[in-house]
């Protein structure tokens, strides 16, 4: 079974039904957000870019609204932690962080520094965890399988086991270099 994805809905541009138009075409999942913003009606800020929106707009709440109606998983990845917290006072459904990772520890290297705004701290997982989400970690910074169960096991030891996923959103074959490493 495949299930249909979109990472940002740039494409809704402003038009709640689009939400209803691309669920009918098999839409089930629907990361708000993704490295800039819908120029016609953001939906919320991106946590790599400086805050403008104070979090989730107002047409973030009402396309999260219709996702919770129509049945589609929200993804909250790239969003801020404002619009964060803000899509999880909003949604009657569990959301996902599918692809993030945790913050290094007290005393822990950050093996990938660019990549910092992208982790999650224990609280923003715990709260994520407290709405029912899960939380999807992937690979980056992991340079052996050790280090990736490493990366998960903190998520469970901060979220719970039931609220870790494995996330993807990575080139997964060696000698692929990343696009943070081409830029």
């Amino acid at each position: 079974r495949i299930i249909q994805s979109a990472e940002g809905a740039q494409f809704l541009e402003g038009r709640i039904e689009r939400v209803e138009e691309v669920y009918k075409r098999g839409l089930r999942n629907l990361q708000l957000v993704h490295e800039r913003d819908d120029q016609v009606k953001p939906l919320g800020d991106i946590y790599t870019k400086p805050a403008h929106l104070s979090g989730l707009t107002d047409f973030g709440a009402e396309v999260i609204r219709a996702c919770n109606r129509l049945g589609i998983v929200v993804d909250l990845t790239h969003m801020s932690y404002e619009g964060v917290k803000g899509a999880l006072k909003i949604s009657t459904q569990p959301m996902i962080f599918s692809h993030t990772g945790p913050l290094p520890g007290p005393g822990e290297p950050n093996k990938i520094p660019n990549m910092t705004p992208r982790l999650l701290s224990k609280e923003e997982m715990r709260d994520i965890a407290a709405a029912g989400g899960i939380i999807g970690v992937w690979n980056h910074g992991a340079d052996t399988a050790k280090e990736y169960v490493e990366q998960i096991k903190r998520v469970v030891d901060a979220a719970g086991i039931d609220h870790a996923g494995i996330g993807t959103d990575s080139d997964l074959e060696p000698n692929v270099q990343r696009s943070e490493e081409r830029r």
